[in-house]
C-alpha cells in the first residue's frame, strides 16, 4: 500500500522528484566542474595550483609564494643591478598576480621603474655604518675588513654594506645616503617558479613569461 502510494505520488508530482535529484547531484556536480576549471587554467594561465580550489596543494610545490619575478636594470652608469619588485607593490596585488601570472602584470610594472630612484634594501645598515666610519675612523677606515671581522665588530649590522645589495625604490623615509642613490636606467622582468624532478629528486627553477623590457639597454 505504502508503496502505490509512493509510485502514485511520484507520477503526481514529477518536480518533487527532479528536485530531490538536483539536491544530491548539485554539489558533487559544482564539484567536478570547480576541479576542471581549476586544472584547466593551471595548464593554461599559469594558475597555482595551490589556488582555485586547493585540489593541487598536496600534490605540487608551486604555491604562489614560490614564484618570484627576476628584475634585472641597468643604473644610470650602464651598471647591473638587482631589483626587488615585491616592494613596490601592495600586498593585494602581489598575492593576485603570484596565483594567476600574467605577461601584461609585468608590462605594466617594468615602465614604473624607469628614471625612478633606487635604494639596495640595506639602506639603513648603510647609513649606520656610514656613521659609525665617520665618529670611528680608525676602527672602520679599512675598506678590505673581512665581512666576519666587521659583523664581530658591529652585531647590528648582520652583512657587509659594501657586498653586492638587493635594490627597492626609494621612499621619503629613507635616510640620507647619497653614494646609494642609483637611477634605474633600463629594466627587464621575466616570472619564474619552482619545479621538482621526481626523478632527479631535486628542485629547478622554470620561466613562467617572456622577458619583458623598459628603457634603454644600450
Amino acid at each position: 500500500m505504502d508503496r502505490f502510494r509512493s509510485t502514485n505520488w511520484t507520477r503526481r508530482y514529477p518536480h518533487g522528484r527532479m528536485q530531490r535529484i538536483i539536491e544530491r547531484g548539485l554539489p558533487a556536480a559544482i564539484l567536478v566542474l570547480v576541479a576542471l576549471l581549476q586544472i584547466y587554467l593551471t595548464q593554461t594561465a599559469n594558475l597555482s595550483p595551490w589556488k582555485g580550489g586547493g585540489f593541487g596543494m598536496f600534490g605540487a610545490i608551486d604555491a604562489p609564494a614560490m614564484r618570484v619575478i627576476q628584475a634585472e636594470a641597468l643604473d644610470q652608469d650602464g651598471n647591473s643591478i638587482q631589483l626587488d619588485v615585491y616592494s613596490a607593490l601592495d600586498d593585494r596585488t602581489i598575492r593576485r598576480i603570484r596565483t594567476l601570472p600574467r605577461q601584461s602584470d609585468l608590462e605594466q610594472i617594468a615602465p614604473q621603474f624607469v628614471a625612478q630612484f633606487v635604494v639596495p634594501t640595506t639602506v639603513e645598515r648603510q647609513a649606520i655604518y656610514e656613521k659609525l666610519q665617520l665618529e670611528n675612523p680608525d676602527l672602520l677606515g679599512d675598506q678590505n675588513l673581512p665581512p666576519d671581522r666587521i659583523t664581530n665588530l658591529l652585531p647590528d649590522l648582520p652583512t657587509h654594506p659594501l657586498a653586492q645589495p638587493l635594490y627597492r625604490l626609494k621612499t621619503m623615509y629613507d635616510p640620507d645616503v647619497p653614494a646609494a642613490v642609483k637611477t634605474v636606467k633600463a629594466i627587464r622582468l621575466q616570472w619564474w617558479r619552482l619545479r621538482f624532478d621526481h626523478v632527479q629528486h631535486q628542485l629547478w627553477a622554470e620561466p613562467l613569461s617572456q622577458v619583458v623590457e623598459a628603457g634603454a639597454w644600450q
